[in-house]
């Protein structure tokens, strides 16, 4: 941990990028709606391209109708989406195009489309409400969120009072633990941070130091250890905040000790009012330190603050 904490401090700063392709699923629901409008201002401020999708899914009476009529009751209902879609587009200053998908599983069309069109950013909300047949966009962005190669900017399911009415997130909490795959955040966050001055709060949250116990003797508290990991974790921050500060990013750096990591983000979420929350999360390919697994699930499901979410690339560490 410490090794990794000086080495990173001669890393240099996080480079910061322009979108290229952002991905916004919709579905008819007012939250894909408010993802589509997030993803606009950010497209507009970055160049990017938008591309909006709907996953068509068949219809419940394929076997309870005839051939003939279920087809054209199929053809009618894709004509509408497309319709749908193409609204949307044209309600879109920014570059957009549409992109309607075959029936399948929508978690993994979408997963699929994202990389064959190189998406540098998926904005979807954390749940969808488009009528019985489309409340997909719960367990969908689940299962994006462990699988998706790009970025993911997550909203919540109702609006917040902060970051969705922004053109850019200006008070950000990333939640770091001391590997570089949580460092990998860094870049895509800076892509949408606000170019102005934005604040960013470097979160580190430190287990309470464990008892021991020694036959015939009372409980004692391992300080030695405790005390290693509290400067570890500090000089790791020091060094993300340095290259951050280097980039142009004003970065503060804060160690917390706290025996429940998800519950310490979010009350500093809460505390310092951020608008947006960076972290990544584990994937299909990568064990899971306790930030990058449950943490990060408790985290998502707690907030009620917009979440960018990255899952990093094999052989981060």
């Amino acid at each position: 941990m410490l090794e990794h904490a000086l080495a990173t401090r001669h890393a240099p700063a996080p480079a910061i990028v322009a979108f290229r392709e952002l991905l916004v699923p919709l579905d008819g629901s007012p939250a894909a709606e408010r993802a589509h409008c997030l993803a606009r201002r950010i497209a507009e401020r970055s160049g990017a391209r938008v591309t909006l999708v709907h996953v068509h899914e068949g219809g419940p009476d394929r076997e309870v109708i005839p051939l003939r009529e279920y087809s054209w009751r199929e053809a009618e209902r894709r004509a509408d989406e497309s319709d749908y879609l193409w609204r949307a587009a044209c309600a879109a200053p920014a570059r957009a195009r549409t992109a309607l998908l075959a029936d399948g599983d929508v978690a993994c069309a979408l997963l699929g489309f994202a990389r064959e069109a190189e998406s540098d950013l998926i904005v979807l909300a954390r749940h969808g409400t488009g009528g019985a047949s489309n409340a997909w966009l719960g367990s969908v962005a689940d299962r994006i969120l462990r699988f998706a190669t790009a970025p993911v900017l997550l909203l919540p399911s109702e609006p917040g009072e902060a970051g969705e009415g922004e053109t850019a997130f200006r008070r950000v909490l990333v939640a770091l633990d001391g590997s570089a795959e949580a460092d990998s955040v860094l870049e895509p966050l800076l892509a949408l941070a606000a170019p102005d001055e934005p604040k960013v709060l470097l979160l580190r949250v430190v287990a309470p130091p464990a008892l021991d116990r020694h036959p015939g003797a009372g409980p004692t508290l391992d300080t030695g250890e405790f005390e290693r990991r509290l400067r570890a974790a500090t000089d790791h921050l020091d060094a993300v905040a340095a290259r951050l500060q280097a980039a142009g990013v004003p970065a503060a750096g804060r160690v917390l000790v706290h025996a429940s990591p998800a519950v310490a983000i979010l009350e500093q979420a809460s505390a310092h009012h951020v608008d947006l929350v960076a972290l990544t999360v584990s994937g299909a390919h990568h064990s899971a330190p306790p930030l990058l697994g449950t943490v990060a699930d408790k985290l998502i499901r707690g907030t009620t603050t917009p979440v960018l979410a990255l899952r990093p690339p094999a052989g981060a560490r």
